[in-house]
């Protein structure tokens, strides 16, 4: 089975002081995910504390891999807030592009990779990141 997923956060510390300084204060807003060919979900954790069950599931069935984008944040993340998933269960769609030289930017993995637009990387997520996700001056 397959847990394929993505984090968005916030944290007043900034990414650039390093994933672990800034995991320590982040705040998980949302988790998008999908199980196997299923449908990707979202939910949205400043809606509700309660993690859903299927998700909760997964994330705690060791025969369950995961699969993200850049996985040492997610995983970082993840582990401050107290979901500690061994290494053996994590893939990340990032270490295997550059391990075949192709870029590790999703945005642009997508546009090469020609995936559809309505299945690729959301044009609009830099600006709604730097909008919910990164501290104001």
């Amino acid at each position: 089975p397959i847990l394929w997923g993505d984090l968005e956060t916030y944290s007043p510390v900034p990414i650039a002081h390093g994933v672990h300084a800034y995991a320590e204060q982040a705040q998980l807003l949302l988790f998008a995910y999908a199980l196997g060919d299923g449908p990707v979900q979202v939910w949205d954790c400043t809606a509700t504390a309660t993690m859903p069950e299927e998700l909760s599931a997964a994330l705690h069935n060791p025969a369950v891999l995961l699969y993200f984008h850049n996985s040492h944040f997610d995983r970082t993340v993840l582990r401050h807030c107290g979901i500690n998933i061994p290494l053996e269960r994590w893939r990340d769609s990032m270490a295997q592009a550059l391990a075949h030289s192709l870029p590790g930017a999703l945005g642009t993995l997508c546009e090469l990779l020609r995936v559809p637009v309505e299945q690729a990387k959301a044009k609009d997520g830099k600006r709604l990141v730097a909008l919910f996700c990164k501290p104001r001056p």
